[in-house]
């Protein structure tokens, strides 16, 4: 199996990197960011629009609410809510540059900048989506990018999109960067679901019996499930191999269905030099079931392409997603990639 050395290059003396976590506003972020000439990796056009004002936010849209104004008089814009919650970032960032910092603040200041400019140019870089089912009052996504360039790793991440919290340490601490995104509260427990089952530490799923099951869900179609089930025989395996039968089967999709608590998944875009990215790409797919987690691999059991999952710890998501990185660079079978 491939491997990417997530340390130093053997003989070399690592660059001393201080580790250090931040929470920040979207515009404060983006006004970092331009500070620095570092593009971040989505999309802040509205956000440097708004910065662009003067202090007090005056400058809006005026031809937009007008088209708005036509339609009703007590129709509100559906930008404007976001728009009056920008305008507040931006008022408290251009208070802020009022003031006059002090060293420790220029230190932060600096660190922080440092941390997005190996956002900007990254030698790897990892785009994590995280979709959530714990319930209601809880966040359903999670947004993050995480980024190495020598010796240093930084995470970028937010639930909200509002407020973003960035991290950056030494390259040794990618593992735990990556352990932080999907170690997440406790799964909610419904009483009127039952006991949850015990599910294997290894098993397979056919991926067409796996969209189906959410399908039949959302359109209260079950008894169609059964009927599909017993159209991929031998596909669906335990822990040592053993094909189920389909009742079995199906109490498996079931278990996945009703517990499902997470979808995991980080893309790995190809990088150029200059931070452009290339059309290569790799994907580590997880699922959490419960409270705990799976890997997911495309498989073929029997002809049929199934999902093959694999019982994993948040720790063991860095030595996942390694192999992918090296294959992406192109390094596959280089131990210092």
């Amino acid at each position: 199996m491939p491997t990417v050395n997530l340390g130093p290059t053997p003989g070399t003396e690592p660059a001393v990197v201080v580790p250090g976590r931040v929470r920040m506003e979207l515009a404060r972020l983006v006004a970092l960011a331009q500070a620095g000439s570092v593009r971040l990796p989505f999309d802040v056009t509205a956000v440097e629009a708004a910065l662009a004002t003067d202090a007090t936010g005056t400058a809006a849209d005026e031809a937009r609410r007008a088209w708005y104004a036509r339609l009703s008089s007590e129709t509100p814009s559906p930008e404007d809510a976001l728009a009056g919650l920008l305008a507040q970032q931006v008022g408290r960032v251009h208070a802020a540059a009022a003031d006059e910092p002090g060293p420790d603040a220029e230190a932060a200041r600096a660190a922080q900048q440092e941390a997005l400019a190996v956002l900007g140019r990254p030698e790897a870089l990892l785009e994590v989506e995280l979709g959530l089912r714990l319930g209601p009052g809880a966040p359903e996504q999670v947004r993050a990018w995480v980024a190495v360039r020598g010796q240093a790793a930084v995470s970028l991440g937010t639930v909200s999109g509002a407020d973003f919290e960035l991290s950056w340490g030494a390259v040794a601490a990618l593992p735990e960067m990556l352990a932080h995104l999907v170690r997440l509260p406790e799964a909610p427990y419904d009483e009127d679901a039952g006991p949850v089952a015990d599910l294997p530490p290894r098993f397979t799923l056919p991926v067409e019996l796996m969209a189906a099951v959410d399908a039949s869900a959302q359109r209260h179609r079950e008894e169609l499930l059964p009927a599909l089930v017993e159209r991929f025989p031998l596909a669906t395996t335990g822990a040592d191999g053993e094909a189920y039968d389909a009742a079995a089967t199906q109490g498996l999709l079931n278990a996945v269905h009703d517990r499902l608590t997470a979808r995991l998944r980080v893309l790995v875009p190809g990088v150029q030099d200059d931070g452009a990215r290339l059309s290569g790409a790799g994907v580590v797919v997880w699922m959490r079931v419960g409270e705990q987690w799976f890997a997911l691999d495309p498989d073929l059991v029997a002809g049929i392409p199934v999902a093959r999952a694999t019982a994993v710890e948040p720790r063991d998501l860095a030595r996942w997603v390694g192999p992918v990185i090296a294959r992406v660079r192109g390094k596959e079978g280089d131990g210092d990639g």
